[in-house]
């Protein structure tokens, strides 16, 4: 019966700190989908220093790269078009 127990306590420890590496990768995820808005919003409204954080990996990782050679892009034309007029 003891053995039983622990057995059933180990799968519960087991199962709560797997839930809580899901939990803190679906905050990580959220916390970057939340920058992204953000620097997309500002964006949007002509800011041209937003840029996104270049330690970000994986996919993530990668948007973040391409986000920020866009917005680079974006401000070398409105550069251009203001010098042009």
């Amino acid at each position: 019966m003891a053995g039983q127990a622990a057995n059933a306590f180990t799968e519960i420890v087991v199962s709560s700190e797997r839930k809580a590496k899901e939990l803190a990768e679906l905050r990580q995820a959220a916390a970057e989908t939340n920058a992204l808005l953000n620097a997309l919003n500002a964006l949007e409204r002509g800011e041209f220093s937003v840029r996104l954080p270049l330690d970000w990996v994986g996919t993530a990782g990668k948007v973040a790269d391409t986000f920020n050679r866009v917005v680079a892009l974006n401000e070398q034309m409105a550069k251009e078009l203001a010098r042009l007029r």
